[in-house]
């Protein structure tokens, strides 16, 4: 009896695992743009991918795309990052990596401010479903990355 019990709890638990999982929305972050002009801060600006990905991550809602996936994707596509990313290009990519949303976004820098843009766009239509920014001082870069991936999450 106790096995049978047992073996119940844990069908019961996958299956709830399973639906848990489909519930998950299919999110791609695409590596955000330096639009700073200074070669400097391109790693900074991949960086920003990297922890928007991490921070939603932790909240459980999102099923992500790796981004050697993105990465490829875009090659083949031969995407461009641009300032005004088409729809189409959005819906494009999306389709071949299999995701409901696409963030993209970019870093800014005048004079001695930094400012992170992130837009989640839609893939099925190609519309803008949010857009957040943030703005601070280079000291900050690390805690603004932070707090774009909370906005987008939330």
């Amino acid at each position: 009896m106790k096995q049978i019990f047992f073996h119940i709890v844990i069908v019961t638990s996958c299956f709830v695992c399973t639906l848990q999982a489909q519930n998950k929305t299919k999110i791609a972050v695409v590596p955000f743009k330096n639009n700073t002009g200074l070669k400097d801060y391109d790693a900074i600006a991949v960086g920003i991918g990297e922890s928007v990905t991490t921070i939603m991550a932790g909240s459980g809602k999102f099923d992500f795309i790796e981004r050697i996936q993105i990465d490829k994707a875009l090659q083949e596509q031969d995407f461009q990052m641009s300032d005004n990313v088409d729809p189409q290009t959005v819906q494009e990519i999306g389709k071949v990596l299999g995701v409901e949303y696409m963030i993209i976004g970019d870093l800014q820098k005048i004079k001695d401010k930094f400012r992170i843009n992130a837009r989640r766009m839609r893939v099925e239509d190609g519309k803008l479903e949010e857009a957040v920014n943030i703005t601070g001082v280079e000291d900050e870069l690390f805690d603004m990355q932070d707090a774009i991936g909370r906005k987008l999450e939330a």
